[in-house]
């Protein structure tokens, strides 16, 4: 409660119109149904302690994702079928404009990782070096 006491207005402001559903954000767990002409994901691991998802492993390297998905096929509700359900959803809530961004540990990796799974074309992932050329 402490911490709420020190927020300013403007904080609380903006904290009331996002739950009243009055902001342009959403989380990743409040989009389900919903629909959005644009879409940005955005997968932080480094920031998060938050251990029921897990990004990087939905983006692990294959023999990893197959040991998961193994296990997920065996009826194991674990980490790696809960966070590719989450991003399922959040993907299908872009109507014509989808992003994904990765806050990572090792961006080389999941840069292969990612172009490796298939689920995107090596044309469609930017690193940071050449979207800083960009600016």
């Amino acid at each position: 409660m402490a911490k709420f006491f020190k927020c300013s207005e403007q904080e609380l402001l903006s904290y009331e119109r996002y739950v009243s559903e009055g902001s342009p954000y959403a989380t990743q767990h409040g989009v389900k149904g919903a629909q959005f002409e644009r879409v940005m994901v955005v997968m932080d691991e480094e920031e998060s302690d938050y251990r029921t998802y897990n990004y990087e492993r939905v983006f692990a390297s294959a023999e990893a994702r197959a040991a998961d998905r193994a296990r997920a096929l065996g009826g194991d509700e674990n980490t790696w079928i809960r966070t590719l359900r989450l991003l399922y959803v959040c993907c299908t809530r872009a109507q014509r404009g989808l992003v994904l961004t990765f806050f990572v540990a090792d961006p080389a990796t999941t840069l292969e990782n990612v172009v490796a799974s298939g689920i995107l074309p090596r044309s469609a992932v930017f690193t940071q070096e050449v979207l800083a050329g960009w600016s």
